[in-house]
C-alpha cells in the first residue's frame, strides 16, 4: 500500500477531527458559513487529489475524489434546514407561536415595585 494512498484515506478524516480543537485553541471563532467538520475535510480531500494527479497516482486520486464526496455530503447534511415543520404546519401554527412570543415578551416587561410612602406609614 502506497503512502499516497494512505494520505488519501487517512487525512481528510484526521484533519476534520484535528481541526475544530485547534480552532478553539487558537481561539479563532466559528463561522457560521463553514462548517468546522466539513471544510477541513473537504480541503485535505481536494488537496490530496491534486497531488495526486500531479504525481499520476490514480488509486490515490480515486479514492481523495471519493472523500470529496463525502465532504460535500457532510456539509450538505450539517446544514440542511431545521425551520421546515413551522412552515409545514401553517399559519395556525405561526399564529400561536406569535401569540407565545408575545405572552413572553409581556411577562419579560419590569413591572413597578412597592415603594416606601414619603412620610412613613401612619
Amino acid at each position: 500500500m502506497s503512502t499516497a494512498l494512505l494520505m488519501a484515506i487517512l487525512w481528510p478524516p484526521a484533519s476534520a477531527i484535528i481541526s475544530p480543537p485547534l480552532l478553539r485553541l487558537l481561539r479563532i471563532p466559528p463561522s457560521r458559513s463553514l462548517d468546522p467538520v466539513g471544510w477541513p475535510w473537504l480541503a485535505a480531500a481536494t488537496t490530496d487529489l491534486f497531488a495526486s494527479v500531479l504525481i499520476a497516482e490514480w488509486i490515490p486520486a480515486a479514492v481523495s475524489a471519493a472523500q470529496i464526496g463525502i465532504a460535500i455530503a457532510i456539509w450538505r447534511w450539517r446544514n440542511r434546514r431545521r425551520d421546515r415543520a413551522p412552515k409545514l404546519a401553517g399559519a395556525k401554527s405561526r399564529a400561536r407561536l406569535a401569540a407565545l412570543v408575545r405572552a413572553a415578551r409581556e411577562a419579560a416587561k419590569p413591572r413597578p415595585v412597592l415603594q416606601p410612602v414619603p412620610g412613613g406609614a401612619r
